[in-house]
């Protein structure tokens, strides 16, 4: 028996609230990580400059490697970046 209405927009509902919520505490860690690479940084005398540019470079790299995967795995309902979301 199909789906009713109700049922689908729960399903989505639960599917895009399952993802924000590792969206969320993927953010968390990285949030982490970052804090400590940059105190590493600090003692390695890098300046905040060339830290910045570094990790401006790692993450369009991310960025790029997510926006394939949103496309490739998301071809029917395509997920919105964070800033796209915001604006």
């Amino acid at each position: 028996m199909a789906m009713t209405k109700d049922e689908i927009r729960e399903s989505l509902r639960q599917g895009f609230s399952a993802y924000a919520t590792k969206q969320w505490r993927a953010s968390l860690v990285l949030g982490g990580r970052l804090s400590i690479i940059k105190q590493n940084a600090a003692l390695a005398k890098m300046s905040d400059e060339e830290f910045a540019a570094l990790a401006k470079e790692e993450r369009e790299r991310a960025l790029q490697r997510m926006a394939a995967q949103h496309q490739a795995f998301h071809p029917v309902a395509p997920v919105q970046a964070v800033e796209e979301a915001s604006s």
